[in-house]
């Protein structure tokens, strides 16, 4: 066997010797038999790592107390937490954040297109509830009478590169041209909401001394008639003319 020249200490007994082989086995005082206590300690390993230093979201502040034989280092990072982490784990790039960029990567990973909450992504949930979704009160408006979606708006990134091509902006509703059409890129377009009420079915088309209007209450506005006293005076019984004071 290797002859080995470093002196040991027992850390039981404080017995200091130099073994005759590179493999100790046990004290020759008190017997213990543990090579974890027996061998040499060794140094700390030492890297090159200064205050100031960054390693990925991570910035050196200070050296920390060892453990286990490694430094250690107190970190800042870029979100504002603090931690303490090994050199090695710096060197190597095992450690490059606090923690939250792994947090961040696994939101990625779970995140579609992110915009679950706006209000885009609720007129395409809409949509697809008016034409497939027999339970929904309109359906019978829409899915009851044949109308669909096209396969290419089945897909939610497909509908919103649409809308931002066609003039969308938050406010304003998805309209069909051809209110007997499908849900398409050509027969759809973007209307304020106002106007789009004018264009439903339950919308009420008044013809007055030969002048056509679109619903009751552009009527009211056109005689200048306060539109909600003409719907009291129309639930009474009241005639249009009458309930526009003609």
């Amino acid at each position: 066997m290797e002859r080995c020249n470093e002196i040991l200490t027992c850390k039981r007994c404080g017995h200091r010797w130099r073994p005759r082989t590179s493999m100790p086995i046990k004290c020759p005082k008190c017997s213990r038999r543990s090579w974890n206590e027996l061998k040499p300690k060794r140094s700390v390993a030492k890297y090159n790592i200064l205050p100031g230093d960054r390693f990925g979201k991570l910035t050196v502040l200070s050296e920390a107390p060892p453990k286990h034989n490694s430094r250690f280092f107190h970190c800042r990072c870029e979100c504002g937490n603090s931690t303490v982490t090994s050199s090695r784990d710096l060197w190597h790039g095992f450690a490059k954040s606090c923690g939250c960029l792994r947090a961040e990567k696994f939101a990625d990973s779970r995140r579609t297109h992110g915009k679950s909450n706006e209000p885009i992504y609720k007129t395409w949930i809409a949509m697809k509830q008016r034409c497939f979704n027999n339970s929904h009160p309109n359906y019978k408006y829409y899915g009851g009478r044949g109308i669909s979606i096209c396969k290419e708006w089945f897909t939610f990134e497909n509908f919103y590169n649409w809308a931002v091509e066609n003039g969308y902006q938050d406010g304003l509703t998805i309209e069909r041209k051809n209110n007997d059409g499908d849900y398409c890129p050509e027969n759809c377009t973007w209307i304020p909401k106002s106007k789009q009420q004018q264009n439903t079915r339950k919308t009420i088309r008044v013809k007055i001394n030969g002048i056509h209007f679109r619903s009751l209450k552009e009527a009211a506005k056109y005689y200048n008639v306060n539109y909600n006293i003409v719907c009291i005076r129309r639930s009474k019984g009241w005639s249009i003319s009458k309930a526009l004071g003609l």
